[in-house]
């Protein structure tokens, strides 16, 4: 056979050579390379939701995460590339997905790394149709009323903007 299963042993961090041997004393000496690393752990991810139009940065956080072209975050049964940031952070667009809960996991090379206990919630999208009174005075201060639909799915976090500034709380 061309291939050999073993499972590493415990080890400190760092680099060692892989041998085989038959009788304990006879080795093979090629040297086969491996590093041992610290076991990545993720402990939450956040924005725990976002639009079903998908495009919601997800910020994972952790330790002893590493650079790996097989990072990724899974929403439900989805894989999108996760961004290594360091070793206490990666970064991941959500997908479109319909409304609702889905499940949320890092996974490297299709192995999860870290299962969510709590799911990342897809919402319906806002759409705003219009804005009553349609003008009001420079100096502020007008109660305006915002027509749409999606707002009870984002009641708790969900404010006004006048083009780049922010309404005040009415």
């Amino acid at each position: 056979s061309t291939e050999l299963e073993c499972e590493a042993p415990s080890g400190g961090e760092g680099g060692v050579a892989v041998e085989v041997t038959l009788n304990g004393l006879d080795f093979t000496s090629d040297g086969a390379a491996f590093t041992y690393r610290a076991t990545p752990e993720v402990t939450g991810f956040a924005p725990a939701s976002g639009p079903s139009t998908g495009g919601t940065e997800v910020v994972v956080a952790g330790s002893a995460l590493a650079f790996s072209p097989g990072l990724a975050c899974r929403f439900a049964f989805v894989d999108v590339a996760a961004s290594f940031v360091s070793d206490t952070e990666l970064r991941c667009l959500a997908p479109p997905h319909g409304a609702g809960p889905v499940a949320f996991s890092v996974v490297d090379g299709g192995r999860a790394l870290y299962a969510a206990d709590a799911a990342f919630e897809y919402r319906p999208p806002m759409v705003v149709t219009g804005a009553s009174p349609p003008r009001g005075s420079v100096a502020g201060g007008t109660l305006v009323t915002v027509a749409g639909s999606g707002f009870l799915a984002y009641a708790a976090s969900a404010t006004c903007w006048f083009g780049d500034a922010v309404a005040a709380s009415a």
